[in-house]
C-alpha cells in the first residue's frame, strides 16, 4: 500500500459520486468520545498456560513448570525461559522495555465461551461490546473500518456496525468488487439498478426510523444504516485495500498492520491458534504449549519491528500509535493430569505492547499456588493489604483509559491499572 494516509470518508464518497445516495453521519450516535491511539488485539483461544512463560513460580511443589524451565530476567521483566522456547527470551531481549505484562488477571469461570466474554467485555452478559468494539465505535477520525475482525472471537451490541469482518479468505473484497459472482451464473446489478435498490433501502430504513417504537428498534435500524453507508464508502476504495489472501498467522498481522499504517482502521483483531492451529486447550500432552508460545513471540517479534520501521500517523513510529494487546481466555490448572496435559483454570496474564505502554515491567503476580495476589494499580506493586485482585475489567478500564476515554462512563466503578499508563 503507497497513501501515505486515508483519505477521508467524506472526500471518498463524493469521489465515487455516492455522498448525496444518504447520509454521511449515523444515525446511531456516539455516547462517550475517545482518542485516535489504534490497537491491535491478538487473541490465542482455548486457554494458554502461565506457567510455561508467565509466571516464574520455581520451587514450589504447587506448580508443575517446564522440564526446560530456567528463571530469566530482561529489560525489567521476568519470565520463565527454556531452550524450547528460544523466540521467547529473544523477545524480550529486543522488545522488553516496550512491552508489560499483566499475571495473576482472575477470569472467574473455567467455561470457554463466558470465558471469552469475561476476558474482552468483563462481564458475562450476552449483551455488550468487547473492547475493540468500544474503542473502534468511538474513534474520533471515524475510519473507514472502525474494527477490523480478521478471526477470533467479536461481541458487539451498541456497536456492531462498527465491526468488519474481511474473512480469512479475502470474502469482503470479492464481495465489494463483485468478483465472488464471477463464479456464478448470477450476473452483478447494473450501476442504475444497484442506485435504485440503494434509493430504496434508504427510504424504507427512514420511514422505519420514523414509525420505530422503542429505542431498541431505532438501535438496530441504525446499525443497518451505518452498515449501509460504510458498504458504499469501502466499494469505493475496495481496490486500494489490497488485502490479500494471508493463510498464514504473520500475513494476517500484515494485513492488519497495513490497515492501521493507512488509517482505514482503528482496531484489528486476529486469533493465534496456536502449534499446527490446534489451538491452546491442552488437556493432554501439555508441550504442545512451548511450541506454541515460541511461534508466538517470533510473530510478535517481527509485528514490533514492522511497527518499528514504518512512520506513525501521529508519532515518528507506528509502533507508538498502536497498542498491541495479547490474551487468552483462561489460564490452565498449575499441575499435570494423566495424560501430559492440564486443565482450566480461573488465573492468566495478559501481554501490553506498544503505544501508551509504560513498558519493562511486570504487573500483578501469582502466588505458589498459581492465583493470584493484590496490587496496587497506582504502582503496579503486590500487596498484602489495600490493593485490588486484578479483573478483566481492570484490564479494559486500562485500554479505555489508553485511547483517552473515561472508564468511568463504560466500567463505573473500575480504575484502570494506572502503572501501565506511560
Amino acid at each position: 500500500m503507497s497513501a501515505p494516509a486515508a483519505p477521508s470518508r467524506r472526500r471518498l464518497l463524493q469521489s465515487a459520486g455516492l455522498a448525496g445516495l444518504f447520509g454521511l453521519m449515523p444515525r446511531l450516535a456516539r455516547a462517550i468520545e475517545g482518542g485516535k491511539r489504534r490497537f491491535l488485539f491478538v487473541f490465542c483461544p482455548g486457554g494458554w498456560d502461565p506457567a510455561v512463560v508467565f509466571a516464574p513460580v520455581f520451587g514450589s511443589s504447587h506448580v508443575d513448570l517446564p522440564e526446560d524451565a530456567e528463571p530469566a530476567e530482561a529489560n525489567g521483566i521476568s519470565y520463565i525461559a527454556g531452550a524450547s522456547r528460544p523466540a521467547v527470551t529473544a523477545f524480550f531481549d529486543t522488545w522488553g522495555q516496550e512491552a508489560a505484562l499483566i499475571n495473576g488477571m482472575e477470569v472467574r469461570s473455567v467455561n470457554h465461551h463466558v470465558c471469552k466474554r469475561l476476558v474482552l467485555t468483563g462481564s458475562p452478559a450476552e449483551v455488550g461490546d468487547d473492547w475493540p468494539a468500544l474503542l473502534g465505535g468511538v474513534a474520533q477520525d471515524d475510519p473507514e473500518m472502525p474494527v477490523v475482525h480478521l478471526s477470533g472471537p467479536t461481541f458487539s451490541h451498541r456497536y456492531g456496525s462498527a465491526v468488519v469482518r474481511l474473512g480469512e479468505r479475502g470474502q469482503l473484497v470479492r464481495l465489494l468488487t463483485g468478483e465472488a459472482l464471477s463464479s456464478t451464473r448470477v450476473s452483478p446489478p447494473s450501476t442504475a439498478v444497484e442506485a435504485a435498490l440503494r434509493s430504496h433501502l434508504e427510504a424504507t430504513l427512514d420511514e422505519r426510523l420514523a414509525l420505530a417504537g422503542s429505542a431498541e428498534e431505532r438501535r438496530l435500524l441504525g446499525h443497518a444504516e451505518d452498515a449501509l453507508r460504510r458498504q458504499s464508502s469501502l466499494a469505493a476504495i475496495a481496490d486500494q485495500l489490497g488485502l490479500a489472501v494471508a493463510s498464514t498467522f504473520p500475513e494476517r498481522l500484515a494485513v492488519l498492520v497495513d490497515l492501521l499504517a493507512e488509517g482505514y482502521a482503528r482496531c484489528g483483531t486476529v486469533a493465534f491458534e496456536g502449534y499446527l492451529d490446534i489451538g491452546w486447550d491442552t488437556h493432554a500432552t501439555n508441550n504442545i504449549q512451548h511450541h506454541s508460545f515460541d511461534l508466538l513471540f517470533e510473530a510478535l517479534g517481527g509485528l514490533c519491528a514492522d511497527l518499528a520501521a514504518r512512520p506513525g500517523l501521529e508519532s515518528e513510529r507506528l509502533l507508538d500509535d498502536v497498542t498491541i494487546v495479547v490474551l487468552s481466555e483462561m489460564g490452565r490448572y498449575p499441575k499435570f493430569n494423566g495424560h501430559g496435559g492440564k486443565e482450566h483454570w480461573t488465573f492468566t496474564s495478559a501481554l501490553l505492547i506498544g503505544g501508551g505502554v509504560a513498558g519493562g515491567q511486570v504487573v500483578g503476580a501469582y502466588s505458589d499456588s498459581l492465583g493470584g495476589q493484590a496490587v496496587d494499580l497506582a504502582s503496579g506493586a503486590t500487596v498484602s493489604s489495600g490493593g485490588e485482585l486484578l479483573l478483566p475489567a481492570h484490564l479494559g478500564a486500562t485500554l479505555l483509559a489508553l485511547a483517552d476515554i473515561d472508564p468511568g462512563e463504560v466500567l463505573p466503578g473500575v480504575s484502570p491499572i494506572a502503572a501501565l499508563l506511560a
